[in-house]
């Protein structure tokens, strides 16, 4: 699969420019795909060219910088570079209210990865702040139980577990 993302990379990058929307997908795959095969600086370099291309074209706020933010941050987290993923996220969701609702997708999944990398430092309370901001989001527009809210419930749950707080996990287990 590498293989053939690479060749349709490199023909992408011959008849297209480096910022094409079709290059630049191709390396996005790749990155993906380099990601998933634990071969993480490769998937960062990828992840950093796309961010660069996308801030030649785009206003900060754009989704399309927001996910690649999003992207290149777990791909730091998995290089243990948590301080730059932290960063980068903490800014990420400071600008996305600008163009995204508060329960845009995007919007929560930025919140969410922020969280996580907060709780993988030992920021456990803003790590749990966050996570009942985002449960609370989600439950605001399924208050009925849906996969939107079950995820950041066990998260939350995860969370208040690490802090010892194990009646608080068990009720947020069952919401």
């Amino acid at each position: 699969a590498k293989e053939y993302a690479q060749k349709a990379l490199q023909g992408y990058q011959q008849i297209y420019s480096p910022t094409h929307a079709d290059t630049l997908i191709a390396k996005w795959n790749l990155a993906t795909l380099y990601s998933k095969r634990s071969r993480d600086d490769d998937a960062r370099n990828l992840f950093e060219e796309i961010l660069q291309a996308y801030r030649e074209i785009y206003d900060e706020t754009h989704p399309h910088i927001l996910e690649t933010i999003s992207a290149l941050a777990i791909t730091l987290l998995n290089l243990n570079e948590y301080s730059r993923a932290i960063k980068m996220l903490q800014e990420a969701v400071g600008l996305a209210p600008q163009t995204l609702s508060a329960t845009h997708p995007t919007f929560l999944a930025l919140q969410g990865r922020l969280a996580h990398a907060l709780s993988s430092v030992g920021r456990l309370t803003e790590a749990e702040s966050l996570q009942r901001q985002i449960l609370d989001t989600n439950l605001s527009f399924h208050p009925a139980p849906q996969p939107q809210s079950l995820v950041p419930a066990l998260n939350l749950a995860c969370t208040l577990e690490k802090l010892s707080r194990f009646e608080d996990a068990r009720s947020e287990e069952h919401t």
